[in-house]
C-alpha cells in the first residue's frame, strides 16, 4: 500500500515566531505571578490564624494552671491533714 502524501501532523516539529514564543512566556508569567501572589495571600492567612489559636491556646493554659493552682490549695486545705473526728492528724500521731 502506498504511502499517504499526508504525514502525522503532530510527528512534524513545530516553528514559532519569537513573538509567539514571548507571547507564550508572558502568559506563562501571568500565571505564575498570580499563583505567588495566591500562595503569599494564603501563608499570610494561614500565619494570622496561627497567631489567634497560639494566643487562645495561652489563654486556655493560663486558665488551667489557675484553676489547678485553686485545687491544689483546696486539696491543700481538705487534704491529709484534715481533721478527723475533731482533731488533726498530727494531734493524734503526737497524743498516740
Amino acid at each position: 500500500e502506498p504511502a499517504s502524501p499526508l504525514r502525522d501532523v503532530s510527528e512534524v516539529p513545530r516553528v514559532t515566531s519569537p513573538a509567539a514564543d514571548e507571547g507564550s512566556m508572558q502568559l506563562k508569567l501571568d500565571e505564575l505571578t498570580s499563583l505567588c501572589i495566591s500562595l503569599q495571600r494564603q501563608h499570610s492567612e494561614m500565619v494570622a490564624k496561627f497567631e489567634v489559636q497560639e494566643l487562645e491556646i495561652n489563654r486556655l493554659k493560663a486558665i488551667v494552671k489557675l484553676l489547678e493552682d485553686k485545687e491544689g490549695v483546696a486539696a491543700k486545705r481538705s487534704g491529709d491533714n484534715a481533721p478527723i473526728k475533731g482533731r488533726n492528724l498530727d494531734e493524734g500521731e503526737a497524743a498516740a
